[in-house]
């Protein structure tokens, strides 16, 4: 009985702490969730940005292509990643089983899925002021 309850506690404080670290924070609540696709997008992310691992982000999950299977918006927030027009944003979209790191890379405090679509794809707005719009390859300034 001890021994289970010492586990336990144990298990309960490697949990906590693992949480409250700024990538166990971010990386918990993916894994924890038992999300692949947001396993799978954050390991690309990290590939392509190394600090990311080290520093902290935040993941949306949202349905970009409008194929009823929610894709990740991630917002890199740690020191490297932010400058004066805001955090570097990445997208992954799931098609099928794959998830496919989109190339995108723009900074923006905010940004903002609309409910209009050009080529399948909605488009964004970053800090609500320039529109994003989806050129069959990446994400493009709009019109």
């Amino acid at each position: 009985m001890r021994t289970v309850l010492a586990g336990a506690v144990l298990s309960l404080i490697a949990i906590a702490a693992f949480s409250f670290t700024p990538m166990g924070a971010n990386v918990a609540s993916v894994i924890g969730a038992g999300d692949s696709t947001g396993s799978a997008c954050f390991s690309q992310v990290t590939a392509l940005h190394p600090n990311a691992a080290r520093g902290e982000s935040t993941i949306t999950k949202t349905d970009l292509n409008d194929d009823g299977t929610d894709d990740r918006i991630i917002k890199l927030t740690d020191a490297a990643s932010c400058g004066t027009n805001g955090c570097i944003h990445e997208l992954c979209v799931r098609t099928g089983s794959a998830t496919e790191l989109v190339t995108f890379g723009y900074a923006a405090n905010d940004l903002v899925v609309l409910g209009t679509k050009t080529n399948g794809m909605y488009d964004l707005a970053l800090n609500s002021t320039v529109n994003l719009t989806w050129d069959g390859e990446r994400y493009a300034f709009g019109e």
